[in-house]
């Protein structure tokens, strides 16, 4: 298992957060399968969750893959944006996405996970089922939302 990265991660973008308490915020991540493409098990972190907010909603549009590939998106383990080949990644967004063919999809799961107190967690995926052809392109938007108050 290897850990990539989205563009914007490696292009050091900032971790984008709400102007003020009502502020919707998409975060946009981009990754092109390198040279060699993608084993099962590599996880790719596509972005950061900003500091106590909450997940709205989530889009995933990716090109033609390998058949039967399938890949998770969820929460990487470890600190947002480190670079640490022992991340592991969570199928709480979408579990078993077909990366196969050519598709858009949106959010797979219900969200019910409280937010967070800082700007470490990561959000991407997970290659299952087959490997991930180079030059395959993964596009994800992430929708969040300041928390309410009273969720925690």
């Amino acid at each position: 298992m290897a850990l990539k990265q989205s563009k914007q991660i490696v292009a050091g973008s900032p971790v984008p957060t709400p102007i003020d308490a009502v502020s919707f915020v998409p975060i946009i991540a981009e990754y092109v399968v390198p040279t060699g493409g993608l084993a099962i098990g590599d996880v790719v972190e596509m972005g950061p969750i900003p500091n106590n907010c909450v997940i709205v909603d989530m889009t995933v549009h990716n090109s033609a893959g390998t058949a039967s590939s399938t890949a998770a998106f969820g929460y990487l383990s470890g600190s947002y944006g480190v670079n640490d080949g022992g991340r592991t990644c969570g199928a709480e967004l979408i579990a078993a996405y077909s990366i196969a063919a050519a598709a858009l999809t949106r959010l797979g799961k219900p969200i019910t996970t409280a937010t967070q107190a800082d700007d470490t967690k990561g959000w991407g995926f997970v290659v299952a089922g087959a490997g991930m052809p180079a030059g395959q392109i993964v596009r994800a938007a992430l929708f969040v939302a300041p928390a309410p108050v009273g969720i925690v």
